[in-house]
Order: C-alpha cells, then sequence, then structure tokens
C-alpha cells in the first residue's frame, strides 16, 4: 500500500487501508487483550507502532507527491492516526502496571513530531500545513508530559490539546473548517472530563486524597488552560469571524462562558474534596 501510494499518488490506498488496518487491529486491541487482559501486549504494542508509522509515513509520501494541499481530509487523518495509536498505547500501559512509563512514552511522542518538523521545516516540497500540524503535535504532547506522569485522565487530556491544536492550525492555513473540528472537540473534552470527575469522585467518597495533586483536578485545570489558551489565540489573531455566519466575538463569548463554568466546578470539587 505505502508503494503503491508513492508511485501511483492514489489517495484512496491511503484511506481504504487505514480505515481497514483501523477497525482490524483496534477490535483485536480491545477483544483478545485488554477486555481480557491476555498477555501479547507486547505484540500489540509492536504491531500498533509499526502501523503508526506506516500511515505517519504514508501521510508524508502524500505530502511529497500530491498536487493539492493539505487538506481538512489530510489533517483528520494524520490527527486520528496519532491520537489512537497514543490511546491504545496509554491503556496498554495502564491496564499491564506500567503507568510510570506514560510521561516518558508522552516525552518521546513529543519529540519525535518536533524532530520530524525540524527536519521537513526548510523544505520547500512540503506543505507548510503538515509542518504546522506537526509542530502542533510536539507542542501538545509536550504539554501533556507533567499531567500524564502524575496520573491525569490521558484521553480529555488529549482532547483538550487537540481542541487548542485544530484552532491554531486553522488561523495557520486558512481553513475554516478546521474551526468548527476545534469546537466539536471541545464538547468531547468536556463530555470526558464529566465522566472523569463523576467516576473518580464518586467511586472514591471515603478514600482520603489529595486535595490538589489529584488526577480529576489537574485534568479539570488542564481542560481550563486549553479554554482560555483558546480565548487568548482569538484575542491574538484580531479576525471577526471565526467562519462564514459566526463572529469571534460570539464565539469568545462562549468560551468564556465556559471557562467561568467549569472554573467553578472545578473550585467546588476542590472544597467538597478539602470538606469531605
Amino acid at each position: 500500500m505505502l508503494v503503491l501510494a508513492y508511485y501511483k499518488k492514489w489517495n484512496e490506498i491511503n484511506i481504504i487501508s487505514y480505515l481497514f488496518t483501523v477497525l482490524f487491529f483496534g477490535t483485536w486491541l480491545v477483544i483478545k487483550v485488554i477486555l481480557n487482559e491476555q498477555d501479547p501486549y507486547q505484540g500489540a504494542l509492536f504491531f500498533g507502532t509499526l502501523f503508526y508509522l506506516l500511515f505517519f509515513a504514508m501521510n508524508i509520501v502524500h505530502a511529497f507527491h500530491m498536487d493539492r494541499k493539505f487538506g481538512v481530509f489530510e489533517i483528520i487523518i494524520l490527527s486520528s492516526n496519532t491520537f489512537l495509536y497514543y490511546a491504545a498505547c496509554m491503556s496498554i500501559f495502564n491496564f499491564f502496571g506500567y503507568g510510570d512509563f506514560k510521561g516518558i512514552y508522552t516525552g518521546l511522542m513529543s519529540i519525535f513530531n518536533l524532530v520530524f518538523a525540524l527536519t521537513l521545516y526548510r523544505n520547500q516540497n512540503i506543505d507548510k500545513i503538515l509542518r504546522y500540524l506537526l509542530i502542533g503535535f510536539g507542542i501538545a504532547f509536550l504539554s501533556l508530559v507533567a499531567p500524564v506522569q502524575f496520573h491525569g485522565n490521558y484521553i480529555t487530556l488529549f482532547w483538550a490539546a487537540e481542541f487548542v491544536l485544530l484552532y491554531w492550525l486553522s488561523d495557520k492555513s486558512g481553513l475554516p473548517m478546521l474551526k468548527i473540528f476545534s469546537f466539536s472537540v471541545l464538547f468531547i473534552a468536556l463530555l470526558s472530563l464529566c465522566v472523569d470527575w463523576s467516576g473518580y469522585y464518586s467511586n472514591n467518597p471515603a478514600e482520603v486524597l489529595p486535595i490538589i495533586l489529584n488526577k480529576a483536578f489537574l485534568t479539570g485545570a488542564f481542560v481550563l488552560t486549553a479554554v482560555y489558551s483558546n480565548i487568548l489565540l482569538m484575542r491574538y489573531s484580531n479576525k471577526e469571524s471565526i467562519f462564514k455566519g459566526f463572529s469571534a466575538k460570539i464565539y469568545s463569548s462562549i468560551l468564556s462562558i465556559v471557562l467561568a463554568i467549569f472554573l467553578s466546578l472545578v473550585i467546588y470539587l476542590l472544597y467538597f474534596r478539602a470538606t469531605s
């Protein structure tokens, strides 16, 4: 598939092989490894890494040999490939008692993307959107190292980082569709945060937990930081509209309301933990 994508410029091969690989590997990983907690997690890590590198390489090949620009669909493929690989490996570490490696692994993901971004930065044949995306991935993973190492809820953390990344990338690339995806990812991150809070505080009612250095508080603080960072990005960009028919002022107000509501929830839960 990689060879055909290289010589024939058939983007459909990239899409079809990616979708079926995610389907087959993801089903096997969940049913045979995670749910049954069986031993072949080493093989799962090996093949997960192999598939990630394969489709990462296919996207690089696509950027070199396709005449059209790196568009929204290519960004979705590369982003989902990165997210699914990260989620799979973190799940394996979590289920098989290798939690101490999660921060190191997150740092390695940051280094990998930043090194590739630096390598491709001076190549004029590479679309600048791909370079910005890799830089964004590197910065996002770097920001996740500390909260992940302190046992934060890595899925929610990744959604929050992806929310800011997509908005920043939309500003850099001029693709307004990415702002819509960014807003959707924010909704998923907030929903995931509520689920994390519900599970964490309801399952540990009598357990003595650190007031601040617990994963529920750290995850909430990271999400709030992501929302505030997005508000700052909007202020610095000085654009009147997010996309056609939706003003930046309204979107900024929505984000400010979300920030206020969830900041209140974080403070309330902190008080609830301190007085329980």
